[in-house]
C-alpha cells in the first residue's frame, strides 16, 4: 500500500508575485499621499506666517499711522524701542527663501518713509490656490499667494 505524500507547504511563485505587486501598489499610494500631506502642511505654515507678519504690520500701523517701507527678511522686526516681531518667519521648505513685502502709497506706487498706506505680502505656495482680487500683483510670478491690509 502506498503511503500518501504530505501536502507541499509554501507559496507558489505566482502567489508571491501577486502579494509583492499589491504591497508595491499600496506603498506607492502611501508615498504619494504623504507627499501631498507635507505640501499642504507647509502651505498652511506659510499662510499662518503671513498672518503673523500681517498682525505685526497692523500693530506698527496703529502706532505710526503708516506702514513701514520695508521689513527685515530675517531677525527682529522693530522700530525704535518697540519690537513687533522677535523673529520674522521663514519659508518652511527653504530657510533662505523669504516672504516678499511691498509697501505702496495711495496710488499703488512704491513708497518711502511715512507715505506708505498699503502693503502686499507674498509667499510661494506649493499647491495652486484660487486667484484673489486683492489688488496685489507680484512682480515675480512664482509668488502665488498674497495678503494685504485687512
Amino acid at each position: 500500500m502506498k503511503k500518501a505524500l504530505p501536502p507541499k507547504q509554501g507559496f507558489t511563485l505566482v502567489e508571491l508575485l501577486i502579494v509583492i505587486t499589491i504591497i508595491a501598489i499600496l506603498t506607492i499610494i502611501g508615498i504619494v499621499n504623504y507627499s501631498s500631506f507635507n505640501r499642504s502642511a507647509r502651505d498652511a505654515k506659510r499662510q499662518s506666517d503671513l498672518k503673523i507678519i500681517q498682525s505685526a504690520l497692523e500693530a506698527y500701523h496703529a502706532d505710526k499711522i503708516y506702514y513701514p517701507a520695508s521689513i527685515p527678511s530675517v531677525g527682529q522686526f522693530a522700530a525704535g524701542n518697540k519690537i513687533y516681531l522677535n523673529e520674522v518667519p521663514e519659508d518652511p521648505l527653504k530657510p533662505r527663501q523669504f516672504y516678499h513685502y511691498v509697501a505702496k502709497d495711495d496710488t499703488g506706487s512704491s513708497c518711502t518713509g511715512d507715505s506708505c498706506t498699503k502693503y502686499c505680502l507674498y509667499a510661494k505656495l506649493e499647491d495652486r490656490v484660487p486667484d484673489s482680487d486683492d489688488g496685489c500683483s507680484p512682480s515675480d510670478p512664482s509668488y502665488n499667494y498674497g495678503v494685504t491690509r485687512p
